[in-house]
């Protein structure tokens, strides 16, 4: 039991993490007030958490606000796009549901709730990709709406916490909650993401943004890498049977 309670045990390593989530979700919350910087407080909230994942030293408060102004172009752009994107498909399901309810109509509303969903998904990806790699913004969407599909369990693992965080939020501590839930869904919603990160960039630090790369080239140069190697083994395994069958004869 004395070494439950010992500087470098259990209560002292997750009471650390919970305090660290706490000031962290303070931050989110006070550095998205002005609504436009969701994006970059977003960014800064996930490049807090994955470093914490990844047990490095550092200050939250310095690490976010180091993030928050670093990605502040960047992810403010990206903000605004998701945020423009969603009114926009807000106004055309509103406009379809006063409509007759005639087959295109239903099509077209079908089709707009399928958008918006494809938005939301989208958008769990966008902002940790700021987070840890430097990317042009049409790559870092075009990345973002690639893993929201091709990994669909965790795309799905992430909104069941986001409709959760968001009925806990408004419905059970309204104001309580901010304290600790945004911290806490990006602190758990880091582990799944990072792990598919590095699916793509393996040999990606994890306190360091990758420079310059494109991790869906990157990936693809792997696989081709690692399909070279695989036909250079058989061709080497092939060459040695056949030695070995002269050698025989």
């Amino acid at each position: 039991m004395g070494g439950f309670f010992r500087l470098d045990g259990p209560f002292f390593k997750y009471g650390t993490i919970l305090c660290d989530l706490m000031i962290l979700s303070v931050f989110w919350c006070i550095f998205s007030l002005p609504v436009i910087t969701l994006g970059p407080s977003t960014t800064a909230l996930y490049y807090v958490s994955t470093r914490l994942i990844s047990q490095h030293e550092g200050y939250v408060t310095k690490d976010f606000i180091k993030s928050f102004f670093g990605n502040l172009i960047q992810a403010g752009a990206a903000g605004i796009i998701l945020t423009a994107a969603g009114v926009i498909i807000f106004f055309n399901i509103y406009n379809l549901n006063i409509r007759s309810a005639s087959g295109i109509w239903n099509i077209a509303l079908m089709l707009q709730y399928v958008l918006a969903l494809e938005i939301i998904i989208t958008s769990f990806y966008v902002f940790p990709i700021i987070a840890r790699f430097k990317m042009k913004l049409f790559d870092i969407f075009k990345t973002a709406f690639y893993m929201a599909n091709k990994h669909i369990f965790t795309t799905i693992t992430c909104l069941a916490l986001f409709c959760a965080s968001i009925f806990i939020c408004f419905y059970v501590y309204p104001i309580i909650s901010l304290f600790l839930v945004p911290g806490a869904y990006a602190y758990l919603t880091s582990f799944m993401i990072m792990r598919i990160f590095k699916k793509y960039a393996p040999e990606m630090d994890s306190d360091i943004s990758a420079d310059g790369k494109n991790i869906l080239e990157e990936k693809h140069r792997l696989e081709k890498e690692q399909e070279e190697q695989e036909q250079k083994q058989k061709e080497q395994n092939a060459n040695q049977a056949e030695a070995d069958n002269k050698a025989e004869d």
